[in-house]
């Protein structure tokens, strides 16, 4: 399960990289979001913590295990937050993600993926 969630994460990470290049702004957004919400699985997984069915649950569960513990910084768990009501205005609006916004969504999902990888001892796959 863990190591599915991380091949999850990561790939989703490559794949905004590309979508970003390529000027898929929304889908970039997404993949971006997607990325962190597949590393932040693995990482409650990781603890043996139980799976919310739910964004907002998994969201409220990685925030209550690492950030409010102090392993990770409050900016990484704003940083989930705010990607994913990025990733609900890229899915739902009508207009497209702005190039600018899309691009600090990745760089963010970037910075969760190296900090929690390496919280996993796994920072070689960012």
């Amino acid at each position: 399960m863990i190591e599915a969630e991380i091949g999850k994460a990561t790939s989703a990470l490559r794949a905004a990289r590309l979508l970003l290049r390529e000027g898929f702004t929304d889908e970039a957004v997404g993949s971006s979001y997607y990325a962190m919400f597949h590393l932040a699985r693995a990482m409650l997984s990781w603890q043996h913590a139980p799976l919310p069915k739910t964004h907002a649950g998994l969201i409220a569960a990685f925030s209550e295990q690492y950030v409010k513990s102090g392993q990770l910084p409050r900016e990484l768990g704003r940083y989930l937050n705010e990607l994913e009501d990025a990733r609900l205005i890229a899915d739902y609006s009508a207009d497209t993600m702005a190039p600018e916004l899309a691009a600090d969504c990745f760089r963010k999902a970037e910075q969760f993926l190296s900090a929690g990888l390496n919280l996993l001892g796994r920072s070689d796959e960012v």
